[in-house]
């Protein structure tokens, strides 16, 4: 077993989620080029879900049952897109990532922006093997997910500057049957918001 590994911080109470991007207003000026300045001033208040909220994100967990409070937005998002004549195929509103955290750490996939991504995260976390589990790597920004027996240890790090941001251990078991409850559940989700949108930009 690696070293890091040996050292990492056992962690209990570990949730497996998928968090849908909610932004708070709708930029309509120019793409490239405009001034701090006209981003403060081109821009519009957006439908805000009365849901929790994790940043400018809102967790698949506390969507359940509230669906429709996160349809309202991104009715929102797609009528500003028709108002205001942007391209809505180039959009970020649209984004969501996988999230795995409890109350004293969180690794947040950064440069994950769809949902096959996500889905590819889940798939990975619900294998049975030992072994590498998942890695990926981008801008200053490493993951590393193995899994030996009970348990799934977890690194994510800076490796230009070998800054180490957590390094952890949990349990296998909870992780994998909530990735395996969230790949249907959020893919029943996305497919009812593409359904009234009129198209999948989540996927």
């Amino acid at each position: 077993m690696d070293d890091w590994k040996k050292s990492a911080i056992l962690q209990n109470s570990v949730k497996v989620d998928i968090g849908f991007m909610a932004n708070e207003n709708f930029y309509y000026g120019p793409e490239n080029g405009f001034t701090p300045q006209q981003y403060e001033e081109m821009r519009v208040p957006l439908y805000q879900p009365k849901l929790n909220r994790s940043g400018s994100f809102i967790l698949f967990s506390d969507i359940v049952g509230n669906e429709e409070e996160l349809l309202k937005h991104y009715l929102d998002v797609s009528k500003k897109y028709i108002e205001y004549k942007k391209d809505i195929s180039k959009s970020t509103h649209f984004w969501n990532r996988p999230v795995i955290f409890n109350s004293d750490f969180i690794i947040s996939f950064p440069w994950h922006d769809k949902f096959r991504e996500g889905k590819n995260v889940l798939d990975n976390l619900t294998t049975t093997e030992d072994g590498g589990v998942y890695w990926d790597a981008d801008q200053g920004w490493e993951l590393e997910i193995e899994a030996k027996e009970n348990l799934i240890y977890a690194r994510e790090r800076d490796p230009d500057y070998e800054e180490v941001h957590c390094q952890v251990k949990f349990d296998r078991a909870e992780i994998r049957e909530q990735a395996a409850a969230l790949i249907p559940n959020v893919s029943a989700l996305i497919e009812k918001l593409s359904g009234a949108i009129g198209h999948d930009y989540w996927t």
